[in-house]
């Protein structure tokens, strides 16, 4: 995957463009397709699973643009994935830093996202530069987000944290939900059936 590289599907004319962490050309190889059995965050609808490059609080602090603020030892080690899926009724997206509790000190965490809300409007490539309208931040299903436009789509993007540890987080996550492409607004209730349907599964402490 290409460091600012565009990962498109198009449904019904609409492109699905996710854009990946990080800048250097190291960085952006080192995200690979993976089957989406092996992804450590799920969601519903889901076609394509991505794993990202570890990262260590120095890489992360330094990647340009980077919203997630890990913290700890140098030794720690923050694992990135992505999904992704692109139907005429659903269009989604999920990307997660999440603390490799196998390897390094056992008391790192994810920090909090410094850049918030602001980071949802650059959450990928094609939000970046089609998203409209955005709202002020509101609060459904207990997750924090904004309501905004894509073409032909009503939209709601939103950050999710937790669970705590030591003062920050064992994982965080941005995602965004699309509804038809018949542009039918998304209901407090479709917003919160996406959420319960986002699952983790980061490593036991």
């Amino acid at each position: 995957m290409k460091p600012r590289a565009v990962m498109a599907t198009v449904v019904c004319g609409l492109l699905l463009a996710v854009a990946s962490l990080g800048t250097g050309k190291a960085q952006a190889q080192a995200w690979t397709k993976i089957d989406c059995a092996g992804s450590k965050i799920t969601i519903v609808p889901m076609d394509r699973c991505w794993h990202g490059p570890n990262l260590t609080p120095y890489s992360a602090m330094q990647a340009e643009k980077l919203a997630h603020r890990p913290y700890g030892p140098v030794s720690c080690v923050f694992e990135q994935y992505s999904a992704d899926a692109a139907t005429a009724t659903r269009l989604v997206y999920a990307r997660a830093m999440i603390v490799n509790r196998s390897v390094g000190e056992r008391g790192c965490f994810v920090g909090d996202d410094k850049s918030f809300p602001d980071s949802l409007k650059r959450l990928n490539a094609f939000i970046q530069q089609h998203g409209k309208n955005w709202s002020a931040v509101v609060e459904i299903a207990g997750v924090r987000g904004m309501r905004f436009d894509l073409p032909r789509r009503k939209c709601f993007a939103f950050l999710a944290l937790g669970p705590s540890f030591r003062g920050g987080y064992i994982y965080h996550y941005h995602a965004n939900l699309c509804g038809a492409v018949s542009g039918a607004p998304l209901t407090d209730a479709d917003i919160a059936a996406f959420v319960v349907s986002v699952k983790m599964t980061p490593d036991l402490l």
